[in-house]
């Protein structure tokens, strides 16, 4: 999403209209339930023997932005299985314009739900969760590679090529070791990925950085942030957990 995530659609559609928007322009019925956001509002749609993913926009989300979302699902599908179908309306639109109630446009999409539990229900994070999520972002890379769209140069913060947007916000964190670690890794990016990012391939807007780009091999730098061997992940406990270190190593 390229809105600010402070301006979120949460709440503006209740349940019962999200399913009657579902039944009206995609022809489904089931039990609405709703789902964590970052700038859309979702819905998870249950039926008989299926399930989706109702996502209403947020009212800024330009339609070209949500078209090329839907190229790369797309895209990623015809390569792999681990990627949502978007379906298409029952006039056979993937992008439907509806009215909140406020009187506001807004753009529907629904893509069918995967199966599992959403991150954003799961604290801590295990290993093997974050190696399979990195496996799947990397294959779906390559599943991507030569892939192309109008809108993919949109300006987007979680971009990693657009990572020096965050420089500029480290001084609002308050935790001393929290806000050395993110800088500290900001300033790795700019040693070590900056430089390569000519010599890579680009894809939706990101850059593909190969293994060997890696920034922990940049010879500058070593990282200072060490989790403890107890490699407790809380939320709640993540500042008391990190030791930082801003001596550079020697090349």
């Amino acid at each position: 999403m390229s809105v600010p995530p402070d301006a979120g659609a949460q709440g503006v559609f209740p349940l019962d209209q999200a399913a009657a928007l579902a039944r009206q322009h995609f022809g489904l019925e089931g039990s609405v339930f709703a789902l964590p956001s970052y700038a859309d509002q979702n819905f998870r749609l249950m039926g008989a023997d299926a399930a989706w993913v109702v996502k209403i926009a947020h009212a800024d989300e330009p339609r070209e932005h949500l078209e090329f979302e839907n190229a790369v699902m797309r895209c990623v599908r015809a390569k792999l299985d681990a990627c949502p179908e978007v379906l298409r309306s029952v006039d056979g639109r993937d992008v439907v314009e509806i009215e909140d109630p406020a009187g506001r446009r807004r753009f529907m999409r629904v893509i069918t739900l995967m199966p599992g539990d959403v991150m954003a229900s799961e604290r801590p994070y295990g290993l093997a969760l974050v190696r399979d999520l990195g496996k799947t972002i990397g294959r779906s890379d390559v599943a991507l590679e030569g892939f192309e769209h109008p809108a993919m140069d949109r300006e987007l913060r979680w971009d990693l090529a657009q990572a020096s947007f965050l420089a500029s916000r480290t001084p609002v964190i308050e935790d001393r070791e929290v806000r050395a670690a993110i800088e500290h890794f900001i300033a790795q990016f700019h040693a070590c990925v900056e430089p390569r990012m000519p010599r890579t391939a680009r894809c939706r807007g990101s850059w593909i950085l190969a293994t060997r780009y890696a920034p922990a091999r940049c010879s500058t730098w070593r990282s200072p942030v060490r989790m403890p061997s107890s490699r407790r992940t809380s939320r709640s406990k993540c500042s008391a957990n990190w030791s930082v270190d801003t001596t550079p190593s020697s090349p």
